[in-house]
């Protein structure tokens, strides 16, 4: 059975990656994994002096997406790290 158009790049984590172009930023993901319901990944950046490393996880649980991410930016003017969790609700048909 052949997948929708778009699916190998969601497949593969480039869905991550799309609305960079002409920011000033080369990003690349790497240690990509996909394990029933959870997804795995790395993604670095860098550009205008910054730099930016964050290792995610997004698990869907039904109607729920919990997304954890650690992130670190570095740049001139500061250093930064962050520990996120959000969690995504569907809440009905797009009308």
């Amino acid at each position: 059975m052949s997948k929708p158009a778009g699916q190998k790049d969601i497949d593969e984590g480039r869905q991550f990656m799309t609305g960079q172009k002409d920011t000033g930023f080369k990003c690349t993901i790497t240690d990509f994994s996909k394990q029933g319901n959870i997804v795995k990944y790395t993604q670095s950046c860098s550009g205008q002096g910054m730099k930016m490393n964050s290792i995610a996880t997004l698990e869907q649980k039904g109607d729920i997406q919990i997304h954890t991410s650690k992130t670190t930016m570095q740049s001139p003017e500061f250093n930064t790290k962050s520990n996120n969790v959000m969690e995504i609700r569907r809440i009905g048909d797009c009308k």
